[in-house]
């Protein structure tokens, strides 16, 4: 019979399955595709897939690739090796796995130094989409991948593609806002933002202008850009100033130190003063017990894996031609601290 030759061989074939069937090779493939099944009566369809699993039908990801015209591979670009040390970035790149890896697609990973092997990979079409994490676009790049799915992702708003592609990063704005919220809640009128270099810093800080400058009478905010030596430089601005009693801080370390100072002149959290804290990866994981040194009361988190996710999403929406460039904003999370200690997983000392 058919079915014993069939079944004998290593690899069964559509065209096998389409003489036993009865139908061409083309109502094979529409009947075994995920998007053109509709194409072919549902009796035939039903008969098709029986006959393809009672032979143990495999189909070739080879052709797969050859009738769909795509690679199923995207490329990851990051500025260095050095950001596998980041857990910010890696929380990003665990959350566009862990997306990829629900689909058939590959991921291929490039550095800003391979940059003219990354180029000559999109330009052969060996890849169907480009995510770029924490970096800028360079300019020839930008113009090979103009004709494919390209996200960016924790960038700056003002970058010169920003217009071009997809953005996802992190809502810094709507998290500043919500502190300043808080702190007006409490009557707190005179902030002090203590803000680093990061590209959220930079976003933060021009959220906080115009946050302030929105509430002109009701409250004053001033911006601090933190030295190496902090703590001393802190101790001056607390001496020679009007007392602040809200503060926006960037990082626990910076938040700690502070807070050392603050209650070195007798100020007390809570009740002279409110403080809120934002974070990400690298300093959430930086130190064992992290959850339990935290000693503000109000902090904001970064999500990285959610933004990684949403990345992903953006590509296939892409893809499918239901997205369009712009800017998609993650919310950070309010991580309320606990009154009794929790377990701590990370353990950088391990």
């Amino acid at each position: 019979m058919l079915t014993d030759k069939i079944s004998s061989r290593n690899r069964v074939s559509r065209g096998d399955i389409a003489k036993l069937a009865g139908v061409s090779g083309a109502s094979v493939s529409y009947a075994l595709s995920s998007t053109d099944a509709h194409r072919i009566k549902p009796e035939t369809r039903e008969r098709i897939a029986r006959i393809a699993a009672e032979l143990g039908y495999k189909p070739s990801f080879a052709g797969k690739t050859l009738s769909s015209g795509r690679s199923y591979n995207v490329a990851i670009s990051l500025a260095s090796e050095h950001m596998f040390a980041s857990q910010h970035t890696m929380a990003i790149v665990q959350g566009i796995s862990r997306k990829a890896t629900q689909t058939d697609f590959n991921l291929t990973l490039f550095f800003a130094s391979e940059l003219e092997k990354c180029a000559r990979t999109i330009e052969s079409r060996r890849v169907d989409g480009l995510i770029v994490i924490r970096d800028e676009l360079a300019p020839s790049l930008a113009r090979l991948a103009a004709d494919i799915p390209v996200v960016v992702v924790d960038g700056m708003d003002d970058g010169p593609y920003t217009q071009q592609f997809r953005l996802v990063r992190s809502d810094h704005e709507k998290m500043v806002k919500n502190a300043i919220e808080h702190f007006a809640a409490r009557n707190r009128v005179r902030l002090l933002a203590v803000l680093g270099m990061e590209r959220s810093s930079k976003i933060a800080a021009k959220a906080f202008s115009s946050e302030c400058a929105a509430r002109i009478g009701q409250l004053s905010g001033t911006i601090l850009m933190p030295g190496k030596s902090f703590s001393r430089q802190i101790q001056g601005m607390l001496r020679e100033t009007p007392r602040w009693d809200a503060f926006l801080v960037d990082n626990e370390c910076l938040s700690n130190l502070l807070l050392d100072e603050l209650q070195n002149i007798g100020l007390r959290a809570g009740t002279d003063f409110d403080m809120a804290v934002y974070s990400i990866a690298n300093q959430r994981f930086s130190c064992n017990s992290y959850r339990n040194k935290v000693r503000c009361d109000r902090l904001y988190v970064e999500q990285e894996f959610e933004m990684g996710e949403a990345a992903w999403d953006a590509f296939e929406h892409i893809s499918a031609g239901e997205d369009t460039p712009g800017t998609r904003l993650i919310p950070y999370r309010l991580w309320e601290k606990p009154e009794t200690l929790l377990p701590c997983h990370w353990n950088s000392e391990s």
